[in-house]
């Protein structure tokens, strides 16, 4: 049984994933989308062709599909797994550093995905335009 800090939200997702280089060594990133199967407050778990293993460490610029906001984060690849029948896998991946501004960007983006409103915002937009955030 897993114990799991944060719910997860079960959606599918269309993300886009830039690897930031790690120093300022002018290090070449890559981009690359994919479909997310989870996210939560602590991470996210995706398939794709991504030559990533277990361990590696991420400085990420996540674009959220549906909100189309950037999130910087920094994580780690928690877990590789290979499906045998396609040339995909599956990578879990948890965040282990963010800004609390991002945090709660991130927040209010997972609370869209469940269809709910973000903590503290209006339950009616004004004029059409997205609610206020007390």
């Amino acid at each position: 049984m897993e114990h799991r800090r944060h719910t997860r939200v079960n959606a599918q997702k269309r993300i886009c994933i830039t690897v930031l280089p790690q120093h300022s060594d002018n290090s070449a990133t890559e981009t690359f989308c994919c479909t997310t199967d989870d996210l939560s407050e602590d991470g996210l778990r995706f398939s794709g062709a991504a030559a990533f293993k277990e361990g590696d460490r991420l400085a990420m610029l996540v674009i959220h599909g549906s909100s189309y906001r950037g999130f910087e984060v920094k994580g780690r690849v928690v877990w590789v797994r290979k499906d045998p029948r396609t040339s995909t896998s599956s990578f879990g991946i948890e965040f282990t550093e963010m800004s609390a501004a991002t945090r709660l960007a991130w927040q209010d983006a997972l609370e869209r995905d469940r269809g709910r409103p973000a903590p503290g915002a209006s339950q009616a937009p004004r004029d059409g335009r997205e609610p206020l955030l007390r």
